[in-house]
């Protein structure tokens, strides 16, 4: 079973839908709130994604950030995903290139987007 932190090996990334429901709702708003203390994080995704291979899709946090950013980011958001759910289930978290950010804004909306003050 693959950690919450662990880094992944995909190479495709097919962006299908938001990923969306009462208890996603529940966890966009927890990490909103996360995302607005850090500062760090530009923009953040739910999505429903395959990896190349449709038959198998899976729900991916997909996150804005600079990349010096990143690792915090990405502890911040497993933190709160680990203390809503059971430790069986998992998020994978992506960060998303400038290319991916486009693909994915034609599948899904931005459950949070920074506020420039």
């Amino acid at each position: 079973m693959q950690k919450p932190t662990e880094r992944g090996t995909a190479t495709t990334v097919n962006f299908l839908a938001e990923q969306d429901g009462p208890p996603e709702r529940d966890l966009k708003r927890m990490l909103a709130d996360t995302f607005a203390h850090l500062g760090s994080v530009k923009a953040a995704y739910l999505a429903r994604v395959d990896y190349g291979c449709p038959s198998e899709q899976h729900v991916a946090l997909c996150i804005v950030t600079d990349e010096a950013d990143t690792v915090e980011v990405v502890e911040a958001a497993s933190s709160v995903f680990q203390s809503m759910f059971n430790s069986g289930a998992h998020v994978d978290i992506l960060p998303l290139s400038k290319g991916e950010q486009s693909r994915i804004s034609l599948v899904c909306r931005p459950f949070f987007t920074c506020q420039v003050q």
